[in-house]
């Protein structure tokens, strides 16, 4: 089974449409939440979203690319853009091993409710001929792979809030199984709209704290639902033999595992991820507690020696 690392980064935020500046601003502390401010709030519950600032998809696009793609593509193609960059991977790999792994848990949502309100207002003959390729959710990775030329395996996740872990955790299971030398994984999300923030509202998911500093408590008593937030992340994950250039690998990643986030189904998807942590060496048969899931985490003010469920997506 082949090892694998990391050896490239990009992403865009709402702390940052680049690495460096992510970095810095996490490390700084800084709250990427704000008031909810691409449409009139006034009917809304929800007040505040993580919104991206002053993002210039014509850094990675062209003009006739952005007028064809959507949002969370133009996100997507700038953080895959900046991680091959970073990696210095580009032309060191053979395409048919080159694989791209991206998925998005909504897709171009924007896109749909802008030609519905057309298809609405002015009828069918006015809906956009790129209305389907601007809004599936594999669009993205189809588009990185074109930019690349990855013609190596091409797979669009698309599981909710988990996607871009699990295409991470796909392309770990894929390259150890050789199906490739070099995977470009992550994900991406442009979700803020009217509709968007509408749906996840009245299913009662969001955060309604208009205090951007008390909405997203997800170990809190305190908590009330998630908060709305978009962008887009980025990983090269090669093996060592097909990194591509010398400098050392800025991780190497350990194992993956998937499985009902529910009771058992935690625990199955630790035991499928330890085996293949060991980096060639024995590993006890059961992985240790400090790789329980999150969901195994004490909770903010919940009482001695119990162990609390944080139900983010939820208001309790």
């Amino acid at each position: 089974m082949k090892r694998v690392v990391v050896t490239g980064l990009g992403a865009v935020t709402p702390v940052g449409n680049d690495i460096p500046t992510f970095w810095e601003n996490l490390v700084a502390g800084k709250n990427g939440i704000g008031l909810l401010d691409r449409f009139d709030t006034s009917d809304y519950k929800a007040k505040v979203a993580a919104q991206v600032k002053d993002f210039d998809p014509s850094l990675y696009l062209e003009k006739g690319e952005i007028r064809k793609s959507d949002l969370f593509c133009q996100y997507a193609m700038a953080a895959a853009c900046q991680a091959v960059e970073d990696s210095g991977i580009s032309g060191k790999v053979a395409p048919e091993r080159f694989g791209v792994y991206f998925g998005s848990g909504i897709g171009g949502l924007i896109t749909m409710s802008n030609e519905i309100q057309k298809l609405l207002e002015k009828g069918p003959k006015r809906v956009s001929p790129f209305f389907i390729p601007m809004m599936i959710a594999n669009m993205a990775a189809g588009n990185i792979a074109i930019r690349f030329q990855a013609k190596g395996p091409c797979l669009p996740v698309t599981t909710a809030c988990a996607t871009s872990t699990n295409e991470v955790g796909e392309a770990f299971h894929a390259i150890r199984a050789g199906l490739a030398d070099v995977i470009l994984a992550g994900g991406a999300e442009a979700a803020i709209t009217p509709i968007g923030v509408a749906g996840f509202t009245n299913c009662m998911a969001l955060s309604l704290s208009a205090d951007p500093d008390a909405a997203s408590l997800p170990f809190d008593n305190r908590r009330s639902g998630f908060v709305m937030g978009e962008g887009a992340g980025a990983l090269v994950l090669p093996t060592p033999a097909g990194n591509g250039r010398a400098p050392r690998p800025r991780e190497r990643a350990g194992g993956a595992g998937t499985g009902n986030p529910v009771g058992s189904g935690r625990a199955a998807a630790r035991r499928r991820a330890w085996p293949v942590c060991g980096r060639g060496r024995a590993v006890p048969s059961q992985p240790p507690a400090l790789v329980a899931p999150v969901c195994d985490l004490p909770v903010r003010g919940a009482a001695p020696g119990r162990r609390g469920v944080p139900r983010a997506h939820r208001r309790i």
